[in-house]
């Protein structure tokens, strides 16, 4: 059952898969920037920022765009809750990689500066 919800994606289950994958994203950009040095903070923040909210604009469209995200991840009934597992375990795999990304790639910069 669609909500049709003009201002924003409904908190489910699948809103949570999505939010993994969108702070995975985060990780992945700020802190391989931030061990770069290790000093600089306002500019991987504000470019990973940047980043994660043209992201949210880009998800936010496609949940008007896709039937997909119209239809099952609008929606707080059993049948949908049930069809949204597979975006949140999907978003928690992506964000588990995500993250393993950034810690690898921000260990080997932070190597080579070594404080």
């Amino acid at each position: 059952a669609e909500i049709n919800n003009p201002v924003g994606i409904e908190a489910n289950l699948a809103f949570l898969g999505f939010g993994f994958v969108l702070m995975g994203l985060f990780d992945l950009v700020f802190l391989p920037m931030h061990y770069k040095n290790g000093y600089d903070l306002g500019k991987p923040f504000v470019i990973s920022s940047i980043v994660l909210f043209v992201a949210i604009v880009l998800l936010e469209a496609l949940d008007h765009i896709v039937p997909y995200l119209k239809t099952v991840c609008e929606s707080y009934t059993s049948a949908d809750l049930v069809r949204q597992l597979p975006v949140l375990l999907g978003g928690m795999a992506v964000y588990a990689l995500e993250v393993l990304l950034a810690y690898r790639k921000s260990a080997a910069r932070f190597e080579k500066v070594d404080l």
